[in-house]
């Protein structure tokens, strides 16, 4: 039986077994079932139906409807039946008990839900029927939703989801399920039961009498609230009402802006990492390719290989997950990818079946590219391939590049390559793109231990082939081989060998054994052929330029069919005669394009299909293909059947529109490019789409309202033009058709709904809803695509500054110097610049096949390599092999390389930058192409002198393991430096060294060339260097007098006169940016803005002229000075966008103007152009966007939310000012006293109230009659900044989208200008929501990640059943990991830096600890410094077992802090060790058993080593080996640093006795909480004041913390409103005396509490802790002294002897009691911070807390705009809003409650225009408002977003790696059903598991946790094992630390026949078939283990043997591995276990 026929047919049976299994062995199931999708669509059916019928239909309801709904509700019962049959019915053994405690619940809740109250109260009360009891009964449909909300989650929480799909239904239903409650909601609050409206509305009930009308006009006011799309014309009265709405329009914006763009952003993100990964990667490599001299060509191979990486495997080359899942499924995928192709070459078959698993696991997949090589003529050949995709060359041996013939897939070539190490005779490469598994020779030889004999068979076989293939060379008219045909030959015969090969190939009389695994390739497709094939039907080649160029021109007449279609047939309603004629044109290219779709052929990723067939069946499936075929047909010919009008036929012209999705597609297929710059094609699309979806929902909602040639009566645009004749308006937009319906439209699409335009009737309100929604999900969507993409690109940043912060956190910690902070810092901000500092992540050419390293480490380091004497006239291919292995160091300036005395066998090798190196008493400066460090290398002397850099500098080292492994390949070049070495002669080689004489600071500054300082004297500078400073002027010929304007300064660029100097220029550039639209303005008014302006212009003059001297650094990181060359390159910089922006091109202007002698006027704001022109200069304000770039990318995220507050302010205030102008200057100008009189009869200009009445001015402003200003409800403004404030006011809500309809445009050119700033506030608006919601996406990412491993680790422990105490202890260590280096292992990381600095960091760390070891005083510096990069730290904790007596160790132990007491195992204590004390295994050997117990007796920091390590370490030091060996050897164990005597050990062991420590895990009982009370009380005596300390985590104070974050909140909000309404009710006295008195009971608690040290001990020592609150953070105990002394009531003390009001003074002076609010900060980032917080109650407390605070905060602030403390405003709100109503006789609370309803509107943007500004503070007041709403509506999205990281970090991730797996397998062609049962598996894995076979945290732990916490949990088995029954304990401890969980599902092979893998199997659970399968398909279990036993003791404790069974999981089986490589070494030193364990094997058979 072949191993094919046998992989075809058996998993097929096993699936099945699977399917019958599975639904008796777990819960999971892959997709819903029919039955819980009926449920769910009937309890939402249910829901929909029971409230609209019993909310807008009459009593009674239509029986029908009434039959319907109980039908639903019996669907209901009865699913609860069946549910409670099967909770009794099934077994809840595999139920653990939490789930089986939640089903209970659940089944008692559905109880009472599924009860038809409703039914029996219609039934009883019959005569008493009350319809309000009836509805409440019946509110159980809505509550039965919950099973919606659950079925969602489910889905939510399972891997392997489409989550954007799941979201999308998921979203839409909530969607709809909250409209449509809010619209019955609406219904019933709103009228009462005589049919009048409670709300400010029409009186839609008289309008409106059918119950669907009634219906449509809630939905309709439903969605406007929902979608903060509010037209002004539905506004509540009354108090309730305003609470009502403001909460409905609160839940509507987070629900449609927070939570939608959220989500979307973060399922986008996710969805697309790996394409944004990939490109990030394309462009750092492009990046870092221009800075060689690396050829074009070679950088489009690069880009070639990303956009094949992408197209053909979707980035995917490898999978990190496959090597995680379990063997025999991995073996499976590979034999199903791999065991075709193997079965074609002659080695591989009749070969056993468990080799050929063994062989298809190791064949590894790749791609080629055309014209790669595979294969290179005269190198080795190392692998064995396989053709599966594409066509590879055999190029001629003469030129290498002509091709001799080509194979196709199915080829076999290398099969020699396996055994036999041979040359290749021919080049191979890739004629197309190809794929090919690939055996590399390494791999194969791993198999012969295994399989000896099969190997041997192979190499002689291949032995063989080789020997007769030499016969036939040299026998005529032999057999046919490739081998005969490569004689010496010219390139002309390539042809003639070709033909003569296929020849012989197809006539030969005895054709080769061997040629059936050449496949030969006759034809081929060009890439831009136009045809694929020769015969009819022709397909097109969809890579064709002729196909490319038609979709392009598809699109083009999209575009023109899009604009010219919608004008033409909906607005003009005419035809003119060439628009016919392009119809018909349009209509043959739309036929013509179906044409071209069904005749071009469809690539996929692995084949092209060319037939019609399957093109026409494939396009059939595509949603699009139909939208092609309708835009086909001309429906207009078939309207007569529906209707007569003729205008309904014209109308069906539109059809040709559904084209239009051909550019998204277009669009998207772009994107999905991986070269595409992503950014600019973003822009472009949203502008596309904003602008034709404007253009064409306005179409929409024109042809809607006029449908006919007269518009409908009662619709929009009739309403529009009455209300314009009413008011007598002559000119209006309304004139403009298209104008005034994409004005109408963007204001439902982006919110700004100013409510001159409204809905009218209900065909309008639907309409519109449809337009809303549309426009919010619209807006939605490229928002979160716009954050997706910068979260990716910030993420790189932000792990960056994650990695330096911790790092830096760590040093400070540490105490270090600042000067080895700042090294790290600029050495690690280095390496960000350089290349992203790939050297803390994977390399940056790691997905780069080998032959495109090989090239790019050739252009970086050969130049340099071969430049060096060292390597000259050496061989290329050693050389090659030293610069692909050389390390690439970057350095900044003054680092040091090497030490003096230091032993570093490295030659470094400069490449760029300058070096100095130091002796004693001279130096030398190194240059580009200098070398050192051959004197180490070459010879064992240490290094003679120090090297430090000058400049920035790029040094190759070559280390000496480098060096000699890359020589051993040569051996000419290997035996040349060998005898070099042995005849090194280190005297000679120093007297090369040039040296001068003298070394003192003053030379080295004069030398560097890093001058201190800010700037530098070039004259001076150039003698010093021997320079002439004039040369490079009398170069330049006839223009050497550009030195007179010249000065010989240089402005050195890292200068703090150059910082101070940038700042300046920053803030003119504001300046100039904020005051230029004022001087425009108020033109003639201007005086003292004038002046600022022209110092600001002279300002930015001179900085032109000043960046001409500022220094920069060439090509070789040396530092330019001279002015000639800083000036040319200045010019070439930002010189010409600068001088653009700074040049006062007013001054030109006359010469420009038509009349010459006409004067600029600085008055005229229209007629005259140089003010515009003046505009130019704001954008200047690009130097701000630049400033905090550069901030922002030094700068950790911590400050990240002021830092885009302060980056994108100006911004808005420039484009606000630059809208403002030009609104302004388009409607009004300045007339003098004799224009006035010249125009007295001039009706083109209005005299408004304000203006025409204000002083007689020699200038005054007028704006024109029917303007945006003339129609204001502004005339009173009297002055022209009023109006420009006013101006201000209108633009701030059209680029923030909320408009209150105080302000509308009415001209077409201000409606323009109207639209244009709508367009840039959506994109604006969009921008700022995506940038810093994406800089708070990935906040805290390092914390999520270890609360998501801690849990899924307490989830372990919680399944195992561990011991409470010991999960306690567990989670205790975990935190108390966490606190000491939050989730950043400093030791890995600063192994990344280069060694020396490296050293340096060690060594100041561990010093002071290292010489306090005895054995290491008195020792030289070099030696730590060595020794201090082999030691890790670890952290233990009080009371920690570190190490047991019999434990087995590698590890030797230095303590650096605390102290551990040693235990004999007689159990009597020898010893307490202190810092210095050395313990764990001082032999040499590997392991070691010891014979101690050691345990911390306070938080413990050791200084772990790997013993042989350090015994390796020590053979440099001979000296220091002796002195080591002679102290070891005394003692075996430990080695104390100081004699301590028996009385001593008693006295310091009392010190340590253990303190009580409240943890979070303590308080349980009555009695714990009993003591706190108890401590509580005490400190109510004065007496015991400071003698009790309150431990940190006690009860008392988790109770505390939170009453008084209440009191704070309650506190903030009773003061703000008691100064801002001037409420002074008792009440809120009272309540101000029991906060403050509160706080004085807050402080003195404050000084009670303990605390922590930074080594995670708690502080009892009351002085101490006094000590600690005051001088820790000194500034915020004087600001919490200051902010809870009561010092306010002293004023009603001073109100009896001075008369005030006091009340005011009081209120006023009690506003300090608001910085209180600090205290949510220091809670937030405590608990935010603590491992084991409730996040998203955390979170969601929060964000209540903030946002109604700044709800309130907003809302006391607009009442104090209209009455200030003491009255009220005559022009303001409140005298406007209540005008029939005294404002005295008004509550307090109900203008707190609108104030709060009105800022709600604000901030949502929703703008209802019932209440707007009245005067300047007021619309200066809702400005600042709406712009800090763009700002907070960010961050909220941002905090969304960062809690959906928080809370799915684990599920993401593991969705990732599954997701890259399939792609993986995908591209390795693998079979359907495999790849289903490989996804299966892995779905499964993460709902039973979390995607991982054991908790990652376990590898978190330390040795001792983790032996113990796996003895817990699975010590049993061996204990009820036969083979470990009667073993040692400790032996049996140690075993089970060794134990792999692995998980398999019903139908997983864990074992198969003839498999080796050393391992016996434990059953922790499930049941497992013992099975045969022989040759004829049929299989037979012998026999079912149970959980408890095991099998494979044979193969686990012998090497190499076999096992003879299958084994099958029957059910979902936990197995436990024990493999022997893993526990081997143990039984050496527990011989009596070994002993019983061998003896009782001999008695096992399986």
């Amino acid at each position: 039986m072949s191993f094919t026929t046998l992989n075809k047919y058996i998993p097929e049976n096993v699936f099945k077994n699977n399917q019958d299994s599975r639904k008796h062995s777990q819960n999971y199931r892959e997709k819903p079932s029919f039955w819980k999708i009926l449920i769910l669509l009937s309890t939402v059916i249910n829901y929909f139906i029971t409230s609209f019928s019993y909310v807008f239909m009459q009593n009674p309801i239509s029986g029908k409807v009434w039959f319907v709904i109980m039908a639903l509700d019996v669907v209901y019962i009865l699913n609860y039946i069946a549910t409670l049959t099967n909770f009794f019915l099934r077994s809840p053994t595999i139920e653990t008990h939490l789930q089986l405690s939640k089903s209970k619940f659940v089944l008692i809740t559905d109880f009472f839900l599924a009860f038809p109250y409703s039914y029996f109260y219609e039934t009883v009360s019959y005569k008493f029927y009350k319809n309000t009891i009836f509805l409440i009964l019946r509110t159980n449909v809505l509550l039965r939703l919950f099973y919606l909300v659950s079925f969602f989650k489910k889905q939510w929480n399972t891997a392997g989801m489409n989550q954007l799909k799941c979201f999308a239904v998921q979203y839409t239903t909530y969607f709809l399920i909250l409209v449509h409650t809010l619209a019955c909601f609406w219904y019933v609050e709103a009228f009462t039961e005589d049919g009048s409206s409670k709300w400010s509305a029409k009186d839609f009930r008289k309008k409106y009498q059918q119950t669907f009308e009634k219906y449509v006009v809630c939905f309709y006011y439903a969605v406007t609230s929902v979608t903060n799309r509010h037209f002004g014309d539905i506004f509540p009265r009354y108090t309730t009402q305003k609470i009502i709405s403001a909460v409905f329009v609160c839940v509507g914006f987070i629900l449609t802006t927070g939570v939608f763009i959220a989500v979307l952003s973060f399922l986008v993100e996710v969805t697309h990492k790996r394409r944004t990964k990939l490109k990030m990667e394309l462009q750092n490599i492009v990046t870092f390719l221009k800075s060689l001299p690396t050829q074009v060509r070679r950088q489009n191979v690069i880009t070639n290989h990303y956009k094949m990486l992408w197209e053909k495997k979707r980035g995917v080359q490898n999978s990190s997950y496959f090597e995680c899942l379990p063997n025999p499924l991995k073996y499976e995928i590979s034999v199903d990818t791999t065991i075709g192709l193997l079965q074609t070459s002659t080695l591989f078959q009749d070969k056993p079946d468990a080799f050929l698993r063994m062989v298809s696991y190791l064949v590894k997949h790749e791609f080629y590219q055309p014209g790669a090589l595979i294969y290179h003529r005269n190198c080795t050949k190392n692998k064995m391939i396989f053709v599966v995709v594409g066509s590879v060359d055999i190029l001629s041996d003469e030129d290498d590049e002509s091709p001799v013939i080509t194979f196709r897939h199915g080829t076999c070539l290398g099969e020699s390559s396996l055994v036999l190490t041979l040359p290749s005779k021919n080049s191979i490469q890739a004629r197309s793109y190809t794929e090919l598994q690939v055996l590399y020779r390494k791999d194969f030889f791993k198999l012969i231990e295994q399989f000896p004999q099969v190997i041997s068979d192979i190499r002689n076989l291949i032995t063989h082939r080789v020997t007769q293939a030499h016969v036939d060379e040299t026998t005529p008219g032999g057999k046919i081989y490739l081998t005969p045909f490569f004689p010496e030959r010219n390139a002309t015969a390539t042809k003639e060998l070709k033909e003569n090969f296929e020849e012989n190939f197809r006539h030969a009389k005895q054709p080769n054994q061997f040629l059936f695994l050449y496949q030969l390739e006759r034809s081929f497709h060009l890439r831009d052929a136009l045809c694929l094939t020769q015969n009819f039907p022709w397909i097109l080649n969809p890579n064709g330029s002729f196909t490319q160029h038609w979709e392009l021109f598809i699109v083009a007449v999209t575009l023109y069919t899009s604009l010219t279609y919608p004008y033409y047939i909906v607005f003009v309603k005419d035809y003119p005669d060439w628009f016919a004629l392009s119809s018909n044109f349009v209509d043959f290219f739309w036929i013509l394009d179906l044409i071209i779709l069904l005749t071009t052929a469809i690539e996929e990723s692995d084949k092209m299909v060319t037939t019609f067939m399957e093109i026409s069946q494939k396009r059939v499936m595509q949603f699009g293909f139909y939208l092609d075929f309708v835009s086909c047909v001309r429906i207009e010919l078939f309207y007569w059947i529906w209707t007569k009008n003729s205008r309904f036929g014209e109308v069906l012209r539109l059809n040709r529109l559904l084209k239009i999705y051909r550019i998204p597609k277009l669009l998207l297929k772009i994107e999905n490019k991986i070269e595409v710059n992503s950014y600019v094609l973003y822009v472009v699309k949203y502008i596309f789409y904003i602008i034709i979806f404007g253009y064409l929902f306005g179409a929409f909602l024109y042809v809607v309202t006029c449908f006919e040639k007269a518009c409908t009566d009662d619709g929009w645009f009739f309403r529009k033009l009455l209300d314009n004749i009413e008011q007598e308006v002559e000119v209006t937009y309304t004139s403009h058709e298209v104008l005034t319906s994409m004005y109408f439209a963007l204001s439902c699409i982006t919110g700004l709904t100013p409510g001159d335009i409204l809905p009218s009737n209900i065909t309008d309100m639907i309409t519109s809803s449809f337009v809303m929604i549309c426009g919010i999900f619209t807006f939605g969507c490229c928002v979160s695509q716009s954050s997706a993409l910068l979260t990716r690109k910030l993420k790189v940043r932000t792990d960056f500054q994650d990695i330096l912060y911790s790092i830096v956190k760590f040093m400070k910690r540490r105490n270090m110097g600042s000067d080895m902070i700042r090294r790290v810092k600029n050495y690690l901000i280095l390496q960000w610049h350089y290349d992203r500092a790939s050297i803390l992540k994977q390399p940056l050419l790691f997905n780069l096949d080998k032959n495109s390293q090989t090239r790019i480490h050739m252009d970086e380091k050969m130049n340099t390599i071969t430049g060096v004497s060292l390597f000259r006239d050496q061989r290329l291919d050693f050389l090659l092999s030293l610069a692909i292995n050389a390390q690439t160091l970057v350095l900044p300036p003054n680092e040091f390389v090497t030490y003096k005395g230091e032993v570093l066998k490295i030659l470094y090798i400069i490449e760029e930058g300058y070096c100095i190196r130091q002796f004693e008493k001279s130096y030398v400066v190194l240059r580009p192409m200098s070398f050192f460090g051959t004197m180490c290398l070459f010879s064992k002397v240490n290094s003679l002198c120090t090297v430090k850099t000058l400049t920035h500098v790029k040094i190759l080292c070559i280390t000496e393991e480098t060096f000699w492994r890359s020589a051993s390949i040569y051996p000419t070049v290997f035996t040349q430096f060998k005898i070099a070495s042995n005849t090194f002669d280190i005297l000679t080689e120093f007297k090369k060294i040039p040296i001068h004489p003298t070394l003192d600071n003053t030379e080295i500054e004069k030398n560097s060339l890093v001058p201190p300082g800010s700037f530098i004297n070039v004259i001076s500078y150039c003698k010093r260097l021997d320079e002439n400073y004039s040369a490079p002027f009398r170069d330049l010929g006839i223009l050497c007098w550009i030195q007179m304007l010249m000065l010989p300064i240089c402005i050195l660029p890292y200068g703090s006169l150059l910082k101070l100097w940038m700042t300046m220029r920053l803030l003119v550039a504001i300046f100039i940016t904020v005051l230029t639209p004022c001087q425009i303005i108020q033109a003639p008014y201007t005086s003292m803005i004038d002046s600022i302006i022209f110092v600001a212009d002279v300002v930015s003059y001179v900085d032109l002229y000043v960046m001409l001297f500022v220094g920069y650094y060439g090509d070789k990181n040396q530092l330019i000075t001279h002015p000639l060359k800083t000036a040319a390159y200045s010019l070439k910089g930002r010189f010409l966008p600068n001088f653009v922006l700074c040049f006062p091109w007013e001054l030109l202007l006359p010469y420009f103007l038509d009349d010459p002698n006409e004067k600029p006027l600085s008055h005229n704001l229209l007629n005259n152009a140089h003010n515009f022109v003046r505009i130019i200069k704001m954008g200047q304000i690009y130097r701000l966007v630049q400033f905090f770039s550069y901030v922002s990318s030094t700068k950790r995220k911590i400050n990240s939310n002021i830092l885009q507050v302060l980056k994108y302010l100006p911004m808005i205030m420039v484009f606000v000012h630059f809208w403002a102008t030009i609104l302004v200057a388009s409607n009004c100008r300045y007339y003098s006293q004799s224009d006035l009189s010249r125009f007295a009869y001039n009706i083109n200009f209005v005299k408004p109230d304000g203006l025409a009445h204000h002083v007689q001015k020699p200038m005054a402003m007028y704006c024109n009659e029917d303007s945006w200003f003339d129609r204001s409800k502004f005339r009173n403004f009297t002055e022209p900044y009023q109006v420009y404030i006013l101006a201000v006011y209108y633009c701030t809500g059209l680029l923030t989208l909320c408009g209150l309809g105080d302000v509308t445009p009415q001209y077409p050119n201000t409606l323009i200008i109207t639209i244009g700033a709508i367009m840039c506030g959506l994109f604006f608006i969009g921008y700022i929501y995506a940038k810093i919601s994406s800089h708070k996406a990935h906040w805290y990412n390092l914390l999520f990640k270890n609360q998501e491993t801690m849990a899924e680790l307490h989830k372990f422990m919680m399944e195992e059943q561990v011991q409470d105490k010991l999960q306690h202890q567990v989670i205790e260590r975990f935190e108390y990991r966490w606190k000491r280096c939050k989730g950043v292992e400093p030791n890995k990381i600063l192994t990344k830096l280069h060694p020396l600095l490296y050293q340096d960091i060690v060594y100041s760390m561990f010093e002071n600890t290292l010489v306090n070891v005895p054995i290491f005083e008195n020792v030289d510096k070099v030696f730590l410094r060595v020794f201090g990069r082999i030691i890790k730290e670890r952290y233990y904790l009080r009371q920690e077992t570190i190490y047991k007596t019999d434990d087995v160790i590698s590890d030797l132990c230095i303590i650096e802090r605390g102290v551990v007491r040693v235990v004999s195992k007689s159990r009597t204590i020898e010893a307490l060790i202190e810092s210095g004390g050395i313990f764990g295994n001082l032999t040499p050997t590997a392991k070691h058993k010891l014979s101690i117990t050691v345990t911390a007796l306070s938080n413990v920091d050791l200084l772990v080593m790997d013993s042989q390590t350090f015994y390796a370490a020590l053979e440099k030091y001979p000296s220091i080996k002796e002195i080591v060996e002679s102290n070891f050897t005394k003692r075996t164990d430990f080695i104390i640093p100081t004699f301590r005597t028996a009385e001593d050990i008693a006295l310091e062991e009392k010190a340590y006795v253990p303190e009580t420590r409240r943890s979070v895990h303590t308080f349980k009982s009555l009695a714990d909480l009993h003591s706190n009370l108890e401590g509580f009380l005490i400190l109510c005596l004065p007496w015991k004041l400071f003698q009790i300390a309150i431990p940190q985590y006690s009860v008392l104070f988790k109770i505390f913390d939170v009453y008084f974050l209440v009191v704070t909140y309650l506190c903030s909000l009773f003061t703000t409103y008691e100064f801002a309404f001037q409420d002074h009710a008792f009440y809120l006295l009272c309540f101000a005396f029991y906060a403050d008195t509160t706080f004085i009971v807050k402080i003195i608690l404050e000084m009670h509490k303990t605390y922590e040290n930074r080594y995670g001990e708690m502080v009892v020592s009351n002085k101490k802790i006094v000590s600690h609150y005051f001088h820790k953070r000194r500034l915020r105990r004087s600001a919490d002294f200051f902010v809870n002394f009561p010092f306010y009531y002293f004023v009603f003390i001073f109100g009896v002897f001075v008369e005030f009001d006091t009340r005011l003074v009081f209120s006023s002076l009690r506003l300090v009691v608001v910085l209180r609010l600090a205290y949510f900060f220091d809670y937030y980032r405590e608990k935010s911070d603590a491992l084991m917080s409730n996040r998203f109650l955390l979170k969601i407390c929060t964000t209540f807390v903030w946002g109604t605070l700044t709800i309130h905060f907003f809302a006391c602030g607009w009442y104090l705009c209209a009455c200030p403390l003491v009255s009220c405003l005559e022009n303001s709100w409140v005298k406007q809003w209540y005008e029939s109503t005294d404002i005295h006789d008004l509550k307090n609370v109900d203008k707190y409650i609108t104030c709060i309803y009105f800022v709600t509107i604000l901030l949502t943007k929703t703008g209802t225009g019932d209440i707007f500004a009245l005067n300047i503070h007021e619309q200066i007041y809702i400005s600042i408002t709406m712009i800090s709403a763009i700002f907070l509506t960010g961050i909220f999205i941002g905090e969304i977003w960062n809690f959906l990281n928080s809370t799915t970090v684990g599920r993401v991730k593991y969705d990732y790696r599954i997701n890259e797996l399939k792609q993986f397998v995908k591209n390795n062609k693998i079979s359907k059903f495999q790849l289903k049962k490989l996804w299966r598996y892995v779905k499964q894995l993460w709902f039973v598991s979390s995607g991982h076979q054991i908790p990652h945290g376990i590898a978190h732990l330390h040795s001792a946790t983790v032996r113990e916490l796996m003895a817990d949990a699975y010590v049993h088995h061996l204990k009820n094992s036969y083979i470990f029954s009667d073993v040692e304990e400790p032996f049996r401890i140690q075993v089970c630390q060794y134990f792999k969980r692995q998980i398999f599902f019903p139908g997983n092979y864990i074992v198969q026949h003839g498999d080796f893998d050393n391992t016996m199997y434990f059953i922790h659970s499930g049941e497992v078939d013992i099975l045969s399968v022989y040759s004829n398909l049929t299989e037979s279990i012998h026999e079912t283990l149970q959980s408890g036993d095991m099998f494979g003791a044979i193969q686990g404790l012998y090497h190499n043997v076999a096992h003879h069974f299958s084994f099958r999981a029957r059910t979902t089986v936990h197995v436990l591995g024990l493999r022997l490589n893993d526990w081997q070494h143990l039984l050496d030193f527990f011989p009596e276990s070994k002993e019983s364990i061998f003896t009782k094997t001999n008695k096992v058979n399986v």
